[in-house]
């Protein structure tokens, strides 16, 4: 698999986001691999921003609230359409997910990188069970570990959401542990890759 970066430099957005957490990163605005494209989000956005509000059934004002915590790429397929977003969250989940899990060890284990960071994918309920989200989670890692920040990777998903666990495993993420989310009780799997 291909994989190139475009405009790493101009992206103000990310570079201001990743100074308090990473300084010495900068977020790609644009990443091409094979027929896949991640484009970087911005409130600026018209196109990416309204499919991924869409997608998401948020206003334009709440995930430009959302922007302000993490890194966030539409993503395109062959055709230029919108086909889902894949996120990097640097800090606010983080926390939160240190005061929700309550196994020391587990915690321990996942924090022992300062540059821990939690991958997280969505895709168009119309593009889901074709394959797509394994090659774009692969995709995106493939441009990860290219980079200083994609070294440690980590991601949470629902024990009844099997299609995205069986994602996380074809792509080399390890099961650590789970956990019980605080506010909806629901019962949380965290994998590390």
């Amino acid at each position: 698999m291909s994989c190139y970066i475009s405009d790493l430099s101009r992206c103000s957005f990310c570079t201001n986001l990743a100074e308090p957490v990473l300084p010495s990163y900068a977020w790609a605005e644009t990443i091409y691999a094979d027929d896949i494209t991640f484009r970087l989000v911005t409130s600026a956005d018209t196109h990416p921003f309204v499919a991924i509000c869409d997608m998401y059934q948020v206003s334009k004002e709440e995930l430009a609230e959302v922007l302000k915590n993490m890194a966030l790429w539409c993503i395109y397929n062959a055709e230029n359409q919108p086909v889902g977003a894949i996120q990097l969250d640097l800090y606010s989940t983080l926390e939160n997910l240190k005061k929700q899990v309550s196994d020391q060890k587990l915690v321990e284990y996942l924090f022992s990188s300062e540059r821990c960071i939690e991958l997280s994918y969505a895709l168009t309920e119309q593009n889901r069970g074709k394959g797509l989200g394994s090659k774009v989670v692969a995709a995106f890692i493939n441009h990860a570990r290219s980079c200083e920040w994609g070294k440690h990777l980590f991601a949470v998903v629902s024990e009844d959401n099997q299609p995205s666990i069986r994602i996380l495993e074809k792509n080399n993420f390890s099961y650590i542990g789970n956990y019980q989310h605080d506010e909806t009780n629901e019962n949380i799997r965290l994998y590390a890759c």
